[in-house]
């Protein structure tokens, strides 16, 4: 079974955490993870990912031109590094063997699938999240993104941004 927990951080420590806490727990703008925590624990208790958009570029790639758009989540520091360790215990993403622990999946406001990323290596390659369509073409108005914890089948799914 996969949970979902959409609620704000409370102002404890995450260290051995074992159940989905309430939603309606206080928010923390910092949370104290422990200094060494093996990749084997669940964190039950973080805050949805606060996703921004940071912009659109323009490519090309062998003849083709896309508009790559340009999106973080905000509160990355907030994950702890071993979310994102390779986890060769869990299925593969295609043919890496040795994906994240954590996969990161964008979504329109529908909820159709975009993009992801499934071999992320720290909290902080969540500064440098995209997805890209053919230039020209419109892009969803809106997108949110899930952190998927495949270890312990945790989802948080973030705030809905404007793409613009």
């Amino acid at each position: 079974m996969l949970t979902s927990y959409n609620g704000a951080a409370p102002s404890e420590n995450l260290a051995l955490k074992s159940s989905v806490i309430s939603a309606s727990m206080p928010s923390a703008s910092a949370l104290a993870l422990p200094s060494a925590v093996p990749s084997s624990y669940c964190f039950n208790c973080l805050p949805s990912p606060s996703l921004v958009y940071k912009g659109k570029e323009d490519y090309i790639v062998r003849g083709t031109a896309y508009t790559r758009y340009k999106l973080a989540v905000a509160n990355r520091d907030d994950y702890p590094a071993s979310l994102f360790k390779p986890a060769p215990d869990l299925p593969p993403c295609g043919l890496n063997n040795n994906s994240a622990r954590t996969w990161v999946s964008i979504y329109s406001l529908d909820g159709s699938y975009i993009y992801g990323f499934c071999a992320l290596s720290s909290p902080s390659d969540m500064d440098g999240l995209w997805f890209a369509i053919l230039k020209g073409k419109t892009p969803p108005k809106s997108v949110y993104l899930t952190l998927n914890d495949r270890r312990c089948k945790i989802v948080l799914k973030s705030n809905l941004v404007k793409i613009s």
